[in-house]
Order: C-alpha cells, then structure tokens, then sequence
C-alpha cells in the first residue's frame, strides 16, 4: 500500500509539472502567434495600463497628422483665393494708370471702368466662392478682430506704437494751434484747438493728435475722411448742443481711436447721428494707465453714443481695448447699432466699462437700438456695470443683446441689470444658452446678473494689453491634448475690406485717388497671403514633430509589448520540451501504479 501512494504522489507531482509546463507553453504559443508579450492586464498589469495609454497616443497622433495634412489643404486653398485677387488687382492697377494718362478721352475711361468694375465684382466672387469643404474662407466670417496696435486689421502695429510715443509725448508747444472756425487738417502731427473754438475739423491725414487749450470746447466736429486713420485725443472736452452731425465721424475701415489721459464727448441734440459714429470699422484703444472716455448721446431718441446713426446698416465692427469708458445714450444702444439699423461684431477687451441706457422701443445698452441687429459681443474686462433704464415700460431688448451672434462675458466684476427685461438676452438660438459667462454657459433670463470674482479675461490676452485671439477662428486640433490646437484667423478679402468700394477711373482725378487704394489692397493681400504661407509653414513644422513623436511612441510601446521573437522562439521550444517530458514522465509514474497493482492481484 504504501509504495502505491508513493507512485501515486509521484504521479501528482508530475501532473503538476505538466500543468506548469502546459500553462507556460500556451502563453510562449500566445507570445509568438501574437508577437506581444503583453496581450492582456493578466500578463503585466502596469505594463498593460502603459501600453494601452500609449496606444491611445498613437490613435490621436495619427489623427493629428492627417488634422495638419488637411489643414494645409484648407490654408493652401485661402491662399490660392488670395492669389487670384493679387492677380485682379495687378490688372485693376494697370487699368488705373491707363486711365490716368490724358492719351484716353473720358469716353476711353468709361470703357476701361467697366472692365475695372467687372474686376472688382470678381473679387467679390472669389471671396463668396472660396471654399472648403463648404466652408466658406474669404468672407470675413474666420476674420480676427483685432491683432496688435489697430490699423488695418491690426496690421503695422509696431510702427502705431512708436508713433503714439512720438507724438502724445510731444511738448504742447509744438502743437499747431487751430484757430476758430472750420479748419482741414492734410499733413500728419499735433494740433490744438484754439481758446474759445467751435468750427469743423476735417481730417485727410492719417497719424493726428489733438489736444485744446480751453477746459471745454462747445460746437466742435470732427471728420476722419481717410481709412486708416489714427487719431489722438489728449485731453480732449467736446460738449455739442447746435448742429446735428457726430462729434466724432470716421470713414471707411481700418481707423482707431487712441485715448489718452481724460476725454469726454457729449452730444445733446434730438437728431439721429451717433456720437462717436464708427464708419466700417473702428477700434478704440487706450494708450495710457489713466487713460478714460466718456461718451454720451443725449436724447438722440434713435442713435448711439458709439457705433451706426438712425437706419445705418453696417457690418462695420467696434473693437474697444484697454480703455476705462463710460457710455450713455438716451433711447438708443451706448454701443452699437442704431435704430432700424445693424452693426457688425463688438469687442471690448481690458480696462473697465460701465454703461447705461434707456430700452424705449426695444434697445439694449450693448448691442441693437430699437428694431436693430448686431453681430458677436465680447465683453472680457476687469469689471464692468452695465445697467438698462427702461423709463417707459415697454422695453423688449436687454442691457446686453444680440440678435444673430454670440454672447461671451468675462470679468473679475460683473453687473449687468435691466429694469423691464432680462439682463441678457440672445435670440438667435433656440434661447437656451443665452450666453458663457466667465466660461459657463448662461440660462436665466434673470433681470440682474452679479458676479464678483477672479477674472478670466486673461485668456484673450497675450502680454496683459493686446488682443491675440478675440475672434471666431477655424480651429485645426493638431495634439492629443485639448489646448493643442492652430487659430487660424482669415481676414475679410471682399473689395469693401480692401477699400475698393468707390473706387472708379473715371474721370481721371478718380483713377489717380484710385492709385493710393490699390496700393493699399494689394499689401492687404499680399500680407493675408503671407499669413497664410505662415499658417502652412507652422502646419508643416508641426507635422513633422507629430510623425516623429508618433515613431518614438510606437518604439517606446514596442520595448513595453512586443515579444522578443527569438526569446520567445527559445523560450517556446524550452516550454514544448518541458511539456513533452512532463507528459512522458507521468506516463512513467502511471504505468508504475500499474505494476504495483498487478503485483497485489497476483
């Protein structure tokens, strides 16, 4: 008996052996079928865990590298648009010197103009047109609103900068000094009105600051007739009661504002014009710490402190930086459009605001006068009170509102109430979401909206003072992590943008001013143009390192998964041996017990 259980504990262990071998030589055959040596958590559990994450890199780093292949495609094709506009503008620049040679009678100019016109309407289709994907990438719908310093879609910023340091540091004594009555100002540098003056100032220059030498000047009105014009007020006190124009008017696009020290304008007449009125397009900017404007449209009914006069449609944007500004407006919008009218974008970044108005008809503070309409709002500020006054009752609008665009509030400190309506109000969604506040998504149509806390404005900004991304840009995601991500900013290419809106050669004073405004449009497009060859170069650089971080990533994950294929062959004839000789040897230890058994029976 007992030499039975010492075969049959013989048998036992060998059979554990064999189990043993068996398990070992299934994963060895697991290993080579597979080539991993990780195929599962059981194999390796933190090796697994890694492994995997890294796969999930790799997946997105794959994506990624076709997200910059196809972003190209999409840059490259907004460049070949450009390019075809450059090319419409070199034979619109040809045409206009032909007509401005006396050889051509101005019946030969007539003729040209109406291949000139033809051209400039092709600009307008190409910009229509211009796709991908159906997307279109020429209208202005991906344009930035502001890059640093102003001009011309923040274009020449730097030179902007020198010469607000130039000029505002200027001794008033070399200021030319205006005498009363109306005055045209043609060459760039400091003026001061005179004491005691009232009259009409028309600018034609483009860099002009003005000061004035009484605390208050009364019946005084300014003209910007130049796009691109930049123009100063140091210390500037306007009160206008008699005639029924702006104070302050632009032309065209591309101007700014810059504030220095205290200004205050205040309009105060019944008729239907803006007190600041923006032309297409104008942006406000602080220049100094203690820089303030205030601007007040008073009992205009209709009209705005800032933006479009009565029934102006526009799509001009109001871009105001870094400017501690109070606005008012009586019965119309502080900050946009007009009533019965439009405007375009506004965005108001850094300093503080504070701003009132009254909701008769309809009209909000920031947004739309009374049966009017705006694009986006962006408001990022470090505090801002914006209060609707609805004195009649009957209000519909809200202290901040828009009809057919996005609402995006930011600040440290935020105020917003309306007396017959709600705060905020957006209709062109389902009215949901009525706007992001401080990056959550707003819902309540509450009459008050207060929020005092830490600021997250800081996003919008790139060196504490200067818009970088304000915007609705095409967004090509090109890492694996959320911020990883190109804004690709393009800027409006439709002959409006480029200044060609009146322009004509003929008669021939028209195709000499028409000279200016192409040279103007061609470096327009020319440096969207170059911004797209930056884009593509940028997509280029960042392909390149995604495909390289996809390698090392997949050779890290090798050393941590794959199978060594010649240990894994060894160590798979290792296993099969093993077994072969367990399942030889347990034949072995039974045919033992067999014989012992026999033995007992005989």
């Amino acid at each position: 008996m007992a030499m039975t259980v010492m075969h049959n504990n013989a048998a036992q262990m060998t059979l554990g052996e064999l189990q043993k071998n068996s398990n070992s030589l299934s994963k060895k055959l697991q290993q080579v079928a597979s080539g991993m040596k990780i195929n599962g958590a059981g194999d390796g559990a933190s090796e697994y865990a890694i492994s995997e994450r890294m796969q999930v890199s790799l997946r997105a780093l794959d994506q990624d590298v076709a997200n910059t292949q196809t972003g190209q495609a999409l840059v490259r094709t907004a460049e070949g648009g450009i390019q075809e506009i450059v090319n419409n503008l070199r034979s619109m620049k040809a045409m206009a010197i032909n007509a401005a040679n006396d050889h051509n009678t101005d019946s030969d100019r007539m003729t040209i103009d109406k291949e000139f016109q033809s051209r400039k309407d092709t600009i307008d289709d190409i910009a229509a047109t211009t796709n991908y994907n159906g997307r279109r990438l020429l209208d202005g719908t991906y344009r930035q609103w502001v890059s640093q310093g102003g001009g011309d879609n923040g274009k020449a910023g730097i030179e902007n900068q020198v010469y607000t340091k130039t000029m505002v540091e200027q001794p008033k004594s070399a200021a030319v000094t205006i005498p009363s009555g109306d005055f045209v100002i043609s060459s760039d540098g400091v003026y001061e009105l005179g004491a005691g003056y009232q009259g009409h100032i028309t600018i034609s220059a483009t860099n002009v600051v003005l000061r004035q030498a009484d605390a208050k000047v009364t019946d005084t009105y300014i003209s910007c007739t130049t796009p691109g014009t930049n123009l100063w007020l140091d210390g500037m006190n306007i009160a206008n009661a008699a005639k029924t124009d702006s104070a302050i008017r632009f032309t065209g696009a591309g101007n700014t504002l810059h504030v220095v020290g205290k200004n205050t304008i205040l309009k105060q007449d019944t008729k239907d014009k803006a007190a600041i009125n923006v032309g297409d397009g104008l942006t406000i900017q602080g220049e100094t710490e203690d820089n303030y404007l205030s601007v007040t449209n008073s009992w205009s009914h209709s009209a705005t402190a800032i933006g479009g006069d009565t029934s102006e449609m526009s799509t001009a944007n109001i871009i105001i930086l870094d400017t501690n500004l109070y606005a008012k407006s009586y019965y119309g919008a502080a900050i946009g459009s007009g009533a019965d009218g439009s405007i375009g974008d506004i965005a108001i970044v850094g300093g503080n605001i504070e701003a009132w108005g009254t909701g008769n008809g309809a009209a909000a503070t920031i947004g739309y006068g009374m049966n009017g309409q705006c694009g986006n709002i962006l408001v990022a500020v470090d505090s801002m009170n914006i209060t609707l006054w609805d004195g009649a009752g009957n209000s519909g609008g809200g202290a901040i509102a828009t009809k057919k665009g996005h609402i995006v509030l930011d600040g440290g400190k935020i105020h917003i109430e309306s007396s017959a309506t709600p705060a905020i109000v957006n209709s062109s969604g389902d009215g949901t979401v009525v706007a992001t506040v401080n990056g959550q998504d707003y819902t309540s149509r509450d009459h008050v909206y207060d929020y005092d806390g830490p600021s997250m404005k800081e996003k919008y900004l790139v060196g504490g003072n200067a818009v970088h991304d304000a915007g609705y840009p095409l967004i090509i995601h090109t890492g694996t992590k959320a911020s990883q991500q190109l804004r690709v900013f393009i800027n409006d290419m439709r002959s409006k943008a480029l200044g060609l809106t009146d322009v004509a050669v003929v008669p021939r004073e028209k195709a000499v001013a028409a000279l200016d405004k192409l040279d103007h449009a061609v470096d327009y497009a020319l440096d969207e143009a170059t911004t797209m060859g930056a884009y593509q170069a940028r997509l280029g650089f960042t392909r390149s390192n995604l495909v390289t971080a996809s390698e090392n990533t997949q050779a890290s994950e090798s050393v941590i998964r794959d199978a060594d294929m010649a240990r894994a062959m060894t160590g798979l004839t290792k296993s099969n041996v093993l077994a072969q000789s367990a399942q030889a040897m347990l034949a072995q230890a039974n045919q033992s017990s067999s014989s012992v058994l026999s033995l007992l029976q005989g």
